[in-house]
């Protein structure tokens, strides 16, 4: 549902949050291998109970649409090493 490559996650009972790195070509490869790029960012909003999904570009929109939904502040984005 949220393509390669989701770096931080946070969930709810009614949403799952993600931030999600864009790919591009390895410049240092000549076999088609891609790496994150950190400067195509996505942040995303599924609601579980209707299926819809929700994308923004920016901290910004992201953060007005968690307000729009009700999500709480304390539903924060970490980083997978920080879910163990």
């Amino acid at each position: 549902m949220i393509p390669t490559k989701v770096i931080e996650v946070a969930w709810d009972d009614n949403y799952i949050l993600a931030k999600q790195l864009g790919l591009m070509d390895d410049p240092k490869s000549s076999n088609g291998y891609q790496i994150p790029n950190n400067d195509d960012v996505h942040f995303w909003i599924l609601e579980l109970k209707t299926g819809k999904v929700f994308v923004t570009l920016d901290k910004e929109a992201f953060a007005e649409k968690k307000n729009e939904f009700g999500i709480s502040d304390s539903v924060t984005l970490r980083k997978f090493e920080g879910l163990k």
